[in-house]
């Protein structure tokens, strides 16, 4: 049960083969010098002088090269040969486990598991000093401390809605470290090839996640674990004003000792949205629903507020991570509108983004003239805002195609004019099927900045009732 023998065997019988080389090359003719052959071993047994018992001819040099012909180069090619032989021994896997990590330990390091690792019962393993929890399978084991990563790889992060939510988010269900749980660590799973390493850098928000990440493990708290606490943020509330003093933070380093790095993350907690639906399309991205008539007298019920610059309707992990719609399932419209309030006219940018490409997907690109592949629009003062031209628009794509400006991170800022008093932006979502995505985030993106796209746009109010009969 635990040895193995493998050995390959080859054999040929009753076959001849006619050495013409040899004809050649067995006489002395200067030819075999002056095309380099080596003479064939048993020529040391050749004849040399009279008395000599042998069946090789003499050498001679300078002998006329000639072909002769005979029966003595004709060889029997039976043979029985052994070429592969391996002799193998299968240790308990628990055995060998136990020897890497005696190995580890003998060297002055600590082992530091995956967890899960396929086929291996952590609980089981002895000796491991350390786990880092990956995904919705990743759990604590008893006895040692483990690192929660489960819902922190940025790569599949947006900038402004999943930042928030792992920075609001207790760390694996407690507020505060224990023997049980070290901490956390933001990874970024980039199977996707990206033009260079800024790139990587700012398509994942990696310095902000990072901070946002590093925040909580140092002040500790959080809300409930992100399973539980999701990704909404209602205006008003403890966990908004988290948002804002948390931001604030980070923006004053932002724009000192990172003034120089690749962050895309800009100042959303004064942006607030009213969101309407989920109603059912049938799968028609163009079906129309009483938003785009009228947004006052309708069924309250349907409608929330929420904070953000990023705000997910269903998330990509639509039935563990909580988003405004939970774990719905496509064939649904909502709407989404807010009001801002400028003290000039004004030419800003906007960070605009209906479907956050992860950076370990081959999602195909939206066909250029519209948003996203679900058919998301966006008006601004009742003016559709247009699209940019994709650079993978129409092309199919895999690991190794550059994911371009896909991402709103990857893109310059939208030019959008805003006038002076109150601007209506209204965003139609449907949620359908979309082949070639496999990761379809039912999400949108938007704020505004400046024509740069590096900060938020000063001196502006957003706002989901504003008194249109007066200016500010």
């Amino acid at each position: 049960k635990w040895i193995d023998l493998t050995f390959t065997l080859t054999y040929s019988l009753g076959g001849y083969s006619f050495d013409k080389l040899g004809t050649y090359i067995e006489n002395g003719s200067s030819s075999i010098y002056s095309s380099r052959y080596n003479l064939p071993a048993y020529m040391m047994n050749r004849w040399q002088k009279p008395g000599d018992q042998t069946d090789t001819p003499r050498f001679v040099y300078g002998e006329p090269a000639t072909s002769t012909n005979s029966s003595r180069y004709i060889h029997s090619t039976d043979h029985l040969r052994l070429k592969n032989f391996t002799l193998g021994f299968t240790l308990p896997n628990q055995w060998t486990q136990e020897l890497m990590i005696d190995k580890v330990h003998s060297l002055g390091k600590k082992v530091v598991v995956w967890n899960p690792i396929h086929g291996v019962d952590l609980k089981k393993l002895k000796g491991i000093d350390m786990t880092q929890m990956w995904g919705t399978a990743g759990r604590k084991v008893e006895g040692v401390p483990n690192i929660d990563c489960r819902y922190n790889y940025t790569n599949h992060f947006d900038i402004f809605s999943d930042n928030e939510a792992i920075h609001n988010s207790s760390i694996y269900y407690v507020p505060e470290g224990n023997s049980d749980v070290a901490g956390t660590i933001s990874a970024c799973w980039n199977d996707r090839k990206l033009p260079g390493e800024m790139d990587i850098i700012r398509q994942n928000n990696m310095i902000a996640n990072i901070l946002a990440s590093a925040d909580r493990a140092w002040i500790g708290g959080g809300d409930e674990y992100i399973e539980k606490a999701g990704t909404v943020v209602k205006p008003g509330t403890e966990r908004h004003q988290q948002l804002k003093d948390w931001e604030e933070r980070f923006l004053t380093y932002k724009d000192s000792w990172l003034k120089d790095e690749p962050i895309p993350y800009v100042r959303q907690g004064n942006v607030v949205w009213r969101v309407a639906g989920p109603f059912e399309n049938g799968g028609d991205a163009d079906a129309s629903f009483w938003p785009e008539q009228t947004l006052e007298g309708q069924d309250t019920t349907l409608i929330n507020d929420v904070v953000g610059a990023g705000v997910y309707l269903r998330h990509v992990w639509g039935g563990i991570v909580p988003a405004l719609y939970g774990n719905i399932n496509p064939g649904n419209t909502a709407y989404a509108w807010t009001w801002v309030y400028s003290p000039k006219d004004i030419d800003a940018g906007a960070l605009v983004e209906f479907q956050n490409y992860s950076r370990s997907e081959r999602d195909l690109a939206p066909e250029n003239g519209q948003w996203d592949r679900k058919g998301s629009r966006i008006w601004i003062n009742d003016k559709e805002l247009q699209a940019p031209q994709w650079f993978n628009s129409g092309l199919t794509v895999n690991n190794e195609s550059l994911l371009l400006n896909e991402n709103a991170s990857a893109r310059p800022p939208v030019p959008v004019h805003l006038n002076k008093g109150w601007n209506k932006v209204f965003i139609k979502l449907p949620y359908v099927k979309t082949p070639g995505v496999r990761l379809n985030k039912w999400m949108f993106t938007f704020v505004l900045t400046d024509k740069t796209g590096r900060n938020a746009l000063d001196g502006i109010v957003y706002s989901t009732e504003p008194d249109l009969t007066t200016e500010q």
